[in-house]
């Protein structure tokens, strides 16, 4: 079977509230997989101070953070997507982990067949 090279761009869209050192490792994650990855942090009204510091090291390190007031995971994630050009969004909770390699297994499935969808 041939390989299909990936061609969309990719952003990672974390939506975090009160999740501190978490959502860093959840960014180490994206920031992991190659080709290198768009990622955004949309920090949901955050109120305590490990998510703040750790949302303040994140945009020091160049990861794109957004600061909006609490409003809830689905529209944190849609903060997110409306901030990008990537051909392709895949969200990803604070809480969560990215496979080693995984977005570009996704991408290359969605770039060989465009009439792809998860339901």
């Amino acid at each position: 079977m041939e390989e299909v090279r990936a061609r969309g761009s990719v952003a990672v869209v974390i939506p975090c509230f009160n999740d501190g050192p978490l959502v860093e490792e959840a960014v180490a994650s994206a920031r992991s997989q190659e080709p290198p990855v768009e990622v955004i942090v949309v920090d949901d009204g955050s109120t305590d101070d490990a998510t703040r510091d750790a949302c303040d090291r994140l945009e020091a390190d160049g990861v794109h953070v957004i600061h909006q007031s609490n409003a809830g995971p689905a529209p944190a994630r849609l903060a997110g997507v409306r901030s990008t050009d990537a051909d392709y969004v895949f969200p990803l909770d604070a809480d969560d982990l990215l496979a080693p390699d995984g977005l570009h297994t996704l991408r290359a499935v969605l770039d060989a067949d465009r009439d792809a969808a998860a339901e």
